[in-house]
């Protein structure tokens, strides 16, 4: 297998956890709550987070994520 399709695989088994709910803290020690709106790439999801009514999207990386 190459490389382009490990990724392609690893991102396919990530999609599987869209719209779960999950948590993650940035550097300066904030967590966040959101659900994952899709993948970008193998190693990150982009988590929707509501900050007061209007949706941010973050990348995180994938071991940051918590499942809640």
């Amino acid at each position: 297998m190459n490389e382009s399709t490990n990724d392609d695989a690893k991102i396919f088994v990530m999609e599987r956890n869209e719209g779960r709910e999950v948590m993650f803290q940035i550097e300066d020690g904030t967590q966040y709550y959101g659900r994952i709106g899709y993948v970008p790439n193998s190693e990150h999801y982009c988590v929707v987070v509501d900050r007061n009514g209007t949706p941010w999207e973050w990348y995180v990386r994938e071991e940051a994520i918590a499942f809640v």
